[in-house]
């Protein structure tokens, strides 16, 4: 009897035991069952999303508004033979960040293809939205692996007509946007960006200043790269 109760005493106090679990996409849609958004509003820390292989070279078009990631997952299509795409339906734009990332534990992005992000314009000398594919909040440790970045763009500064105030400014990181993070980057590819474009005084002269980084703006941020090419992208001020 001693040695049932001392069993079950050792029993209780054993740590709970979390299993990591792969979360299968095969859905294009934004939303619903099988999509990426529902895997990763399912997805716990050191869990990994993949990809069914019938979406090999297809694109899912987001139409309600960023992905976001909020914990440590792996998304990976490396086992595409073509990867998979993420862009905004042409009919949700503007529509930016594709992906916005804010976990205390590494992410990591494998085989993706992010392009075709525009964000909004700003209104009333507010500066423009920064990280025209992707978003990396303060703390987050980031990887993209394998992954393009193509065609994307930060917002515009919005407009003034107060002559004794400055124009929005551009938005920056047409590409990627990176804030008090870690990044890194493995063979990827970030070309075609562009950061955002200053406001204009009195709808006509730029008089603001435009967004930096047309590809990539890591503003107090590490940045590791590894085997990539970032070539023509672009600030509007050169």
């Amino acid at each position: 009897m001693r040695q049932s109760v001392n069993l079950l005493l050792v029993a209780l106090f054993l740590p709970v035991l979390a299993y990591a679990e792969t979360h299968t996409v095969d859905s294009l849609a934004d939303d619903g069952t099988g999509s990426l958004r529902e895997a990763l509003g399912v997805a716990e820390t050191g869990d990994t999303i993949d990809f069914d292989t019938d979406l090999s070279g297809k694109t899912i078009l987001l139409t309600s508004g960023p992905l976001s990631i909020r914990f440590g997952v792996t998304i990976d299509a490396s086992a595409l033979p073509e990867g998979i795409s993420v862009s905004p339906d042409p009919s949700s734009l503007p529509l930016s960040p594709l992906i916005a990332i804010s976990s205390s534990d590494p992410v990591v992005l494998d085989t993706l293809t992010l392009s075709g992000a525009r964000a909004a314009k700003r209104s009333s000398n507010a500066k423009g939205p920064s990280g025209g594919a992707m978003t990396v909040s303060s703390g987050s440790d980031v990887t993209l692996r394998r992954c393009l970045v193509l065609d994307n763009q930060a917002g515009e500064g919005g407009n003034e007509t107060d002559p004794s105030k400055v124009p929005g400014v551009g938005g920056e990181g047409g590409g990627i946007y990176a804030y008090y993070a870690t990044l890194t980057l493995e063979e990827c590819l970030i070309e075609g960006n562009r950061s955002g474009e200053a406001g204009r005084h009195f709808g006509a002269q730029r008089d603001g200043s435009s967004g930096q980084g047309g590809g990539l703006y890591a503003g107090n941020s590490t940045v590791t790269i590894r085997d990539s090419i970032i070539r023509n992208n672009h600030t509007p001020d050169g």
